[in-house]
């Protein structure tokens, strides 16, 4: 791909904090300008940088006819309305028309009260994977559509977005993703890092505080810096990804990045170490290694140990609610166990790790019914103080799949679950006697 617009930025400051003293104010130590980068909101790029597997946002439809609407397309069937907003303004709102007996939905992309004159869109029936009895196809389709943001006194600009909108035929509501993405350049000790924003929020926005995120129950957003040049944002194997408005450790400081309201600059600032960090990280379990024994919490209450299935192969998936490589992954994961599992020496294990309790008894409640391979829950959840699973197995990254002997040592580890990592898997597999049917 195209490098994008790339501006000059501020060197990486080194500020260590005094252990027993009360730490100064917190100083601005990096600022990152961050232009603009349509090309970036394309679906190729989003897919293979596992950005595009950021949940869907809800967005109800209604009968009534909006006032603001000055001219409509010929429908076949009864309209359905509804409202998309899109950045920080008051004003800002996008129409979004559907039609079920025609089988379509219309875009105000330009905002001017007129469907008839916005870009045509491709939509496309899909269904994932093999169609269950009496499920029903949908339609999904992108727009990219201009947001405006208020910037603080006298400021504002506007950006393109990508908007994609899932439709079930019949449901009387929109699925809806929303992408802010940003691109540029930092210098950091003498060496250039390609950098990228982008947004989780269902407007596009980026809160610029703690406190605003909070208010709007939006996550903040993320920060992708491809530190060892391979030209892509995938946070996997070496960490790339730094969450806004929380500490993370930044070429050897503690720092929190903080965004404006349209993510064009990014500000990072020195921040206290949170506790966990006192803990020196483990080393990276690997081939060879003893796999660390563990007890997960299954749905029903019941507790398992890891050791209770020693003389098997075990594949051990490390996966949580909030990851969405991880989830991406897990009907992979289930389609591979359908076609294994008639083998009485292999087990399956999906320990959900570093999450909360709540989110994954909420994600088994909706999800759980379609998988059958055992899946758990780490009970240290996110606590980092050298008891939950990341940290025993040194794991800095999420998928991370073992395979295990009979005897519990490590056969192989996979970062993600890439095609290139499912073929090992499956060849590693096969090697010991277990092929899929």
């Amino acid at each position: 791909m195209n490098r994008p617009l790339i501006l000059a930025l501020a060197v990486l400051l080194q500020l260590p904090l005094l252990a027993g003293k009360k730490p100064a104010p917190a100083k601005e130590v990096l600022r990152i300008a961050l232009p603009a980068t349509p090309m970036l909101l394309h679906g190729d790029f989003l897919q293979r940088n596992l950005l595009k597997t950021q949940p869907y946002s809800p967005m109800p439809l209604v009968a009534e006819r909006p006032a603001m609407l000055k001219k409509e397309p010929a429908y076949k069937g009864k309209p359905q309305y509804g409202f998309l907003a899109l950045g920080n303004q008051a004003d800002n709102r996008v129409l979004v028309v559907v039609d079920d007996e025609a089988g379509a939905v219309w875009l105000d992309a330009n905002q001017n009260g007129d469907l008839t004159d916005d870009p045509p869109v491709s939509w496309s029936w899909q269904s994932k994977g093999k169609p269950k009895e009496g499920e029903k196809k949908r339609f999904d389709g992108n727009w990219s559509v201009d947001a405006s943001f208020d910037l603080g006194p006298k400021r504002s600009s506007r950006a393109a977005l990508s908007v994609n909108v899932m439709y079930e035929p019949g449901s009387g509501r929109l699925a809806v993703r929303v992408f802010n993405v940003r691109s540029g350049r930092l210098d950091i000790q003498g060496k250039g890092y390609d950098a990228m924003l982008f947004s989780k929020s269902r407007n596009g926005m980026y809160p610029s505080d703690l406190e605003q995120a909070a208010a709007l129950k939006e996550p903040m957003g993320t920060l992708f810096v491809d530190l060892n040049g391979e030209g892509t944002f995938a946070p996997m194997g070496v960490r790339k990804a730094f969450g806004l408005g929380q500490p993370v450790e930044f070429f050897g400081q503690w720092v929190q990045f903080e965004s404006n309201a349209d993510g064009s600059l990014v500000v990072a600032r020195t921040a206290v170490a949170p506790p966990e960090a006192a803990f020196k990280p483990l080393p990276p379990k690997k081939t060879g290694d003893a796999a660390t024994d563990f007890q997960m919490l299954l749905p029903d209450g019941s507790k398992v140990k890891l050791s209770d299935h020693k003389g098997k192969y075990v594949v051990l998936d490390f996966w949580a609610t909030w990851c969405g490589p991880c989830l991406a992954a897990m009907p992979k994961i289930e389609a591979h166990w359908k076609a294994l599992k008639h083998n009485p020496n292999l087990a399956f294990l999906g320990v959900c790790v570093a999450d909360e309790k709540a989110a994954f008894d909420k994600w088994i409640k909706e999800k759980g019914p379609d998988y059958s391979f055992t899946i758990g829950y780490d009970p240290a959840g996110k606590e980092r103080l050298g008891k939950n699973l990341m940290y025993l197995y040194g794991v800095g990254g999420i998928p991370t799949t073992f395979v295990l002997d009979p005897e519990g040592k490590i056969l192989a580890v996979y970062t993600g679950l890439t095609p290139e990592n499912e073929k090992a898997l499956l060849k590693l597999l096969e090697e010991k006697g277990i092929k899929e049917r």
